[in-house]
This record gives structure tokens, sequence and C-alpha cells, in this order.
């Protein structure tokens, strides 16, 4: 925001983090170097994932997925190697999107308790520190397997080809 603050036009952010839109979450800045407006998205690498699969959905199963409606024919097979619908795994995606939220909210606190413990003595650190260290690890194993996941789910959506 700062970098663009001498624009002719402030610019704007968009945080759908806060408030998510059908399961996509990321901060947008809208810039206005000239008179045209020109939006940046920034995401995590999860987030970014997660928005590429549902952007391939879309094109597969019908562009409403990006506005909360259901796929075409929802309760066909989703062509996946599982049972799952194409209804289904749009629900799902959308508890893997707060799945995702929840990690990188409690990766966020991790953050900041840890540059508090900063301040402690480094008597009073060690065990606490050796207790974040453990919540630190469990935080990046969850994001390694939500990644391995979704990365997985993205290739096999690859697969599907065109058509509905």
């Amino acid at each position: 925001m700062r970098a663009f603050e001498s624009c002719p036009k402030p610019p704007e952010r968009i945080d759908r983090r806060e408030v998510p839109s059908h399961g996509y979450r990321a901060v947008h800045v809208i810039v206005y170097e000239d008179s045209t407006p020109t939006e940046i998205q920034v995401r995590t690498k999860l987030q970014d994932t997660w928005a590429q699969i549902t952007e391939k959905l879309g094109d597969l199963r019908g562009r409403g997925l990006r506005y909360g409606n259901s796929p075409n024919q929802p309760d066909l097979d989703a062509g996946l190697g599982s049972s799952l619908t194409r209804g289904e795994v749009v629900a799902t995606l959308i508890s893997v999107s707060d799945s995702i939220a929840q990690v990188e909210i409690a990766s966020v606190e991790e953050a900041k308790i840890r540059e508090r413990l900063l301040s402690l003595e480094p008597a009073a650190r060690a065990g606490l520190a050796e207790n974040l260290d453990r919540v630190k690890e469990s935080l990046v194993a969850r994001q390694q397997t939500l990644q391995a996941a979704l990365d997985t789910l993205l290739r096999e959506i690859d697969g599907l080809g065109g058509g509905s």
C-alpha cells in the first residue's frame, strides 16, 4: 500500500481473509498508477493453490463456482478417483479453505508469541521456547500436509481436461 501512496488516487485494500468469498481468501490491492485501476492479489502458497483448483474446477464444472453456485450436474461423480460427487468436492474445498485459514492464523499467532518471548530473560524463555518449537513443528507439518493434498488435487483436476 505504501509503495503506491504517491499515485493519483490512493490504493484500496480488500482483505478476503477477513471476509472470504465462497472460500476464497487473499488480499487484493487496487492501485491507480494512471487512470486505470490495477489489481494486485497477495496470497500465500496454500491460498494460491486453493484458488487455482477453484478456478480450474470452475472452467470444467461451471464458472458460477467462483460465486458460490453449485457445479454443473452436482450429483455426478467428480472423476477424481474417489466416490465423491462434484458437489461434495466443492463442499470439501470450502472446508479445506477454513483449515487453511486456521493454520495461517495460528502461524501468525506463533510468530507473535515467539517475538514476545525475546523480551524474557533467557532462563525464563528456555522451556517456553521448546514448547513453542513443538507448536511450530506441528503447524509446519499441517501446512505441508495441506499443500501436498492440494497439489495432488490440482494435478488430478489438470488431468480431467475440458468439458462439463
